[in-house]
């Protein structure tokens, strides 16, 4: 199986061009990937609902959507406004993901500055957001992002505890940083890996402050030849996260459609030396 590879509307999107959503079908038709996932931004919060409408209409494949990262940052906080807010976006990105025809959804259930301090009660929301998520027909995914207290796999364990059919994506970024590929590609937890995010960096494993800038594979401390020989057999899809919009606003497509190349080639290998060990070929 062939797998997809797509663009995060982020690498494109973002504060040096003004957050706008229209640039991404003004420069769609020049990436190329098998679809986007749409990143759910911050600046958007307020006119999220008329945004999403017009995004809608652009005629273009969103196969996954991120939920807006503040969901996490919300819980982090642990006070009951906060926590009701995280609830009503949650659903706010659900009916988001359902207009825009996403079947992913990837959350960070944790984030900000009390990173996974009060995760013992996020967890908890799980069984009721996976109901929302199946009954709109869309596949809730756990991010590995960084967590200052438990690392992100703990947090998964914690998370499965308490909704046994969780499943996760799985970010090399992250995952360099806490220095747990070999345990997310354990059989316990990659059968529940149901997409990939890849990007890279140059900072130091679980040195905070320095996961910036973003680097696209190839470049920084993520090896994405190594880790495509040790990851297991993978089916499913990835999202490139490498971002190429410049500080004056520039975009450099030319580098996104290299990376995305990089990373069609890379799987293409792998997918082939897999078929061969299985003795498929």
């Amino acid at each position: 199986m062939k797998n997809e590879i797509y663009a995060s509307t982020g690498t494109f999107i973002g504060m040096a061009n003004g957050f706008d959503h229209n640039i991404i079908k003004e420069k769609a038709k020049e990436i190329d990937c098998s679809g986007f996932e749409l990143l759910i931004l911050t600046a958007w919060h307020d006119d999220l609902d008329d945004i999403i409408r017009q995004i809608a209409s652009f005629g273009i494949d969103f196969p996954v959507i991120h939920f807006a990262k503040g969901i996490g940052i919300l819980f982090a906080e642990n006070t009951a406004d906060a926590v009701l807010q995280a609830r009503r976006d949650f659903s706010q990105n659900v009916e988001a993901a359902k207009r825009i025809g996403a079947k992913k959804a990837v959350l960070h259930l944790w984030g900000g500055p009390n990173s996974d301090l009060f995760v013992d009660y996020s967890v908890k929301y799980l069984p009721e957001f996976y109901r929302e998520c199946e009954d709109a027909g869309i596949e809730l995914l756990i991010e590995n992002i960084p967590a200052k207290y438990h690392g992100p796999v703990c947090n998964w364990l914690l998370a499965r505890k308490n909704y046994h059919d969780v499943k996760f994506i799985y970010d090399t970024r992250f995952g360099e940083f806490h220095a747990e590929h070999d345990r997310i590609f354990s059989p316990a937890f990659w059968r529940d890996v149901k997409h990939i995010h890849v990007s890279s960096f140059l900072g130091n494993t679980e040195r905070w402050g320095l996961l910036r800038p973003i680097l696209h594979p190839g470049e920084g401390r993520v090896d994405i030849d190594s880790l495509l020989a040790r990851m297991p057999r993978y089916d499913g899809t990835v999202t490139l996260e490498s971002p190429v919009l410049a500080a004056d606003g520039s975009i450099d497509t030319q580098k996104l459609n290299r990376s995305l190349e990089l990373l069609r080639r890379k799987f293409a290998e792998k997918e082939e030396k897999d078929a061969v060990l299985s003795g498929n070929l």
